[in-house]
Order: C-alpha cells, then structure tokens, then sequence
C-alpha cells in the first residue's frame, strides 16, 4: 500500500474517532431515512430512455420452448389396463389427450412410480386427486420433478387413442 493511501487512512480513522484524538469537534453520523431512488428504464440508442411503468411495460415476450428431449407415448388401448412407462422431462408439463369412438365408461387415470411401474400411485397435489378422465380430452396434469419418476396411465377399456407428452 502506498503512503499516500496510508495517510488518507489513518486521517479518515481520526475524523471517525470520538473525543480528544479526533481531529474535528463534531461527530459524523450517517444519515438517516435515505433510500437512494432507482428505477428501470429502456429505449433504444439515440432515443429518451422511457420509464418502466403500467403504462410502458419493459419489452419483453417469452421464448419458445425447447422441444421435448423425451419421446411420446402413445397408442390404442386393448383391453383394461396399463400402458407405459413415459420418462417425463424434469420440469416441463405433462400433456395427456384421450380420444375413443365412444365412452364405455370407467375412468382412465394418469399415474406416478418412483420403482419403474412395481407401484403406481394416483397423483394427488395437496390431496387431491389429478389426472383422472372419465371421457376423452386434453389436459396437463403434472410436472414432474423428480428423476427417474416415470408415469403410467390406467385405460378402462380397448379402442382408446392415447398421448402422453
């Protein structure tokens, strides 16, 4: 460190010093209730930068997704049963789209396994109960966040077109 920064240092240390070692009579406070103002502001080069407010809202959009790195599973349904496994992506919302003919009842359920499909669970977000269909639709049920979690969906009956993605 030079003298000189060494001087500025132990000068700054006897203004800040109380009683007789300081080199003025009055104390230095800091200041009280100060809150620097900020703001955000954007326009383009050469133009008045434009506060962000209600009225200018900073330009932005949302990017497009990526496309999904797992493939779909789908199907027709031939009898009773479960299809699967579908390896969801971490993260990304799980879209499931049941189509039949018609409805011969029964549900069909979208379910959860972390032991690859020995046991599935119904998937049930602060207790209650998500991704149960009892005619055709599309819906978006889940987002997974666990790896290695896979989902598996319960068909009531044959001839039932399925997607999950």
């Amino acid at each position: 460190m030079s003298l000189k920064y060494r001087m500025a240092a132990i000068g700054l240390a006897l203004l800040l010093m109380p009683g007789p070692l300081a080199a003025q009579s009055k104390q230095v406070a800091s200041p009280g209730s100060f809150v620097p103002q900020s703001a955000l502001a954007f326009g383009r080069p050469g133009e008045t930068a434009k506060p962000v407010t209600e009225d200018t809202p900073l330009p932005t959009r949302a990017a497009d997704m990526a496309p999904a790195s797992t493939p779909a599973l789908t199907g027709v349904s031939t009898g009773p049963g479960l299809v699967g496994p579908f390896r969801p992506q971490l993260g990304r919302v799980v879209t499931v789209a049941l189509s039949a003919s018609s409805w011969a009842g029964g549900n069909a359920q979208l379910l959860r396994s972390t032991d690859n499909g020995a046991t599935t669970l119904p998937l049930t977000p602060g207790g209650v109960t998500v991704g149960v269909w009892s005619g055709q639709g599309v819906d978006q049920p889940w987002v997974e966040t666990e790896k290695g979690a896979t989902l598996w969906l319960y068909l009531p009956f044959a001839g039932i077109t399925y997607r999950v993605s």
